[in-house]
């Protein structure tokens, strides 16, 4: 293991010369941030060190965690594991950012620090690039994503397919999950790191600028698989969630505008998560954002469904929105 500081050029500079000399395979800088995930972290980097790309190097990017983080990571003799730490939690945005800076590969992963990459992912999205030279900018896999005991596919072949552009697909929702993103350093650059001010959803405004810049490869295979629990490192409250959703509407607003199912499922986003808020205000804000998600596409099924649940209260809605999750898990085999 190797302790970098964030941002170290000269460092960074001096071993990039070093891989440059020692290998023809492009190098693949695989960023994990964490925040105290010590009993999950071994797993995580695990699978990325067993992949059977070997080039890469992974830089763990410790957000200020207060457990045993630092023994996990040093308690490893692979060469290829950097160290950085923030000695304040700063947030995945800026840790992402913070392992980026010191990245020496041309291209660049991600891994969060409670999935798994599965064998093969990463040399399949090496060749995708590679393949394709200098008009593909990024590379993404299917994943499946486990929670509440329940496993579901991520995207289907269909959701992926029913639109011809990338970007129009994402304006809809995020599908592509951060640890199954290979992006190439040049595309990256063109179009900016991830933005520090957001606290959620910093992960669909990338893929967005991403898309609108360079074309995507997608390989419709599962493997990833991502955890989700409470307690991870993009885990948000109702408040926050609300903000970023807000703030992607804003940002994307003529887009938005000239895609009425888009702006009909930004408005469901909205609204379930005003569901989850608390006290009289929120359930209001969550039935007038069902309202408009109607008004926006009346053609939209399911925002008329959940419009009329929220009448009754915002723990209906919830409880179709499991019902929907735990139908989606059942039929991944279809897909």
């Amino acid at each position: 293991m190797k302790m970098l500081s964030p941002y170290n050029q000269r460092e960074t500079d001096s071993m990039l010369t070093t891989n440059k000399e020692m290998h023809s395979a492009p190098l693949v800088s695989v960023v994990l941030p964490t925040f105290n995930r010590a009993g999950l972290l071994p797993r995580a980097m695990t699978t990325v060190l067993s992949q059977d790309y070997s080039n890469l190097e992974l830089i763990v990017v410790d957000d200020g965690s207060t457990d045993n983080t630092l023994g996990i990571v040093a308690g490893l003799t692979d060469e290829r594991v950097k160290y950085c730490r923030l000695e304040q939690q700063r947030g995945a945005a800026s840790a992402r950012n913070a392992g980026i800076g010191i990245a020496q590969g041309s291209l660049i992963a991600f891994q969060d620090s409670d999935d798994e990459w599965l064998p093969g992912k990463l040399s399949q999205q090496v060749r995708a690039i590679g393949a394709r030279g200098d008009s593909l900018g990024f590379a993404y896999t299917s994943f499946w994503r486990e929670r509440n005991g329940f496993r579901e596919r991520v995207p289907s072949s269909s959701q992926v397919l029913r639109r011809a552009s990338e970007f129009d697909r994402l304006l809809r929702g995020n599908y592509i999950g951060m640890p199954t993103l290979i992006v190439t350093r040049s595309c990256l650059e063109a179009t900016g790191e991830f933005d520090e001010t957001m606290h959620s959803l910093e992960d669909w405004d990338l893929m967005l600028r991403l898309a609108r810049v360079a074309e995507g490869a997608f390989i419709d295979e599962p493997l990833v698989i991502v955890h989700e629990s409470p307690s991870g490192v993009n885990s948000q409250g109702a408040g926050v969630m609300l903000r970023s959703l807000e703030s992607i509407r804003r940002r994307y607003g003529s887009d938005f505008r000239r895609d009425k199912r888009a702006d009909s499922e930004m408005y469901l986003a909205m609204a379930a998560t005003s569901c989850r808020g608390t006290g009289l205000k929120s359930w209001h804000a969550s039935v007038v954002q069902f309202a408009r998600a109607c008004v926006r596409d009346p053609s939209n099924t399911k925002a008329w469904v959940l419009l009329a649940a929220s009448l009754t209260g915002p723990k209906s809605v919830i409880r179709l929105q499991g019902l929907h999750h735990r139908s989606a898990s059942g039929s991944t085999d279809s897909t």
